[in-house]
């Protein structure tokens, strides 16, 4: 039986003295008992045992790593078409987008990835308003009850201010190629005829 004993505790001539007796011990030590030799076969055997255990390993590893891979591929589809329609409006197919967002799933911790989801959603959400705005703006039946020489004014203010014409007058112009149907029914109007 080994008893532990803190050195630090003994003076230099009692940590030299249990030195002396460690050392005397270890010489009367009994020699561990041989191995006894096994014959020729046994060791054969054990070897072949051996061998197959750690073919098995083998073979296990790889199929550990082929259903890994393979759930992996499923967690990978299963959250692209979960996660796909989270943000709309932005460009890209929704498998794009999802693909996209399960790549920062995987490379950032939880807390920031969803901070990264909150700011593209944000972004999202400003993008698709934009585009609302834009289509009502861009369609004749967003300015309602209005003449058709309202309706072309407005337009042409809005190219102007978003500098996609210089002047009222090339607004104009361009309000007149882009909508012919409200050209037509502000000259007909001002002529007193009806428009179909």
């Amino acid at each position: 039986m080994k008893v532990s004993i803190d050195r630090a505790k003994l003076s230099q001539d009692e940590v030299a003295r249990l030195d002396e007796l460690e050392a005397l011990a270890k010489q009367h030590e009994p020699d561990p008992e041989p191995e006894p030799e096994l014959p020729d076969t046994v060791k054969k055997e054990l070897a072949d045992q051996r061998d197959a255990i750690a073919k098995q390993a083998a073979e296990n590893e790889s199929l550990r790593q082929e259903i890994a891979k393979r759930d992996e591929a499923i967690a990978r589809e299963a959250f692209i078409k979960a996660e796909s329609g989270t943000v709309p409006s932005l460009p890209g197919t929704a498998d794009e987008k999802g693909a996209v967002l399960y790549t920062l799933s995987k490379a950032l911790a939880k807390e920031d990835y969803d901070k990264v989801i909150a700011l593209l959603k944000a972004g999202d959400a400003a993008l698709a308003a934009n585009l609302t705005a834009t289509a009502e703006v861009g369609t004749t039946h967003a300015l309602t009850g209005a003449t058709a020489l309202d309706q072309m004014t407005e337009l042409a203010k809005t190219k102007v201010e978003k500098g996609e014409a210089k002047t009222m007058a090339l607004a104009f112009d361009m309000v007149t190629r882009e909508h012919p149907e409200l050209a037509a029914k502000h000259l007909n109007a001002s002529r007193g005829t009806a428009v179909e």
